[in-house]
């Protein structure tokens, strides 16, 4: 699948451009969510914002286990097979199956490392990383 042209990337969801939609829309893809496109920030967006920012420290013995820093600047602890976080969305508001953006970035991070991320996917969080950097 061939990505659009990348129109900019801010903070703002709604003026992002097509591509950073498309990119939400190949990750819902890949996790096996449905894309809503509403205008709240799905998790998974937040978690990729997360990511972006190379906030998600996975653990070198195991990458199933991570540091997450927050926007909070708090850190949590994530374990990915266990679907489990320390922040307090994941404790008050989630069911036990459910993922918040500190596991969702996690993930992420994991897929990427082992290789698992869609190549067109792969291109297009190469391209907002390297703006992040010139922002």
């Amino acid at each position: 699948m061939k990505m659009g042209a990348i129109e900019s990337i801010n903070s703002n969801p709604n003026t992002r451009g097509k591509s950073w939609v498309e990119l939400i829309r190949q990750l819902h893809k890949h996790y096996g969510m449905e894309y809503k496109g509403n205008n709240s920030q799905s998790r998974i967006e937040k978690g990729f914002e997360i990511f972006l920012k190379n906030q998600v420290h996975l653990f070198s013995d195991n990458p199933y286990h991570a540091r997450v820093e927050g926007d909070n600047g708090k850190e949590y602890k994530v374990v990915i097979s266990a679907c489990t976080c320390t922040c307090p969305d994941k404790e008050y508001n989630l069911a036990p199956e459910e993922r918040c953006k500190h596991i969702r970035a996690a993930e992420l991070a994991r897929d990427e490392q082992l290789g698992l991320l869609p190549k067109a996917a792969l291109d297009q969080i190469e391209y907002f990383r390297r703006k992040e950097v010139t922002a």
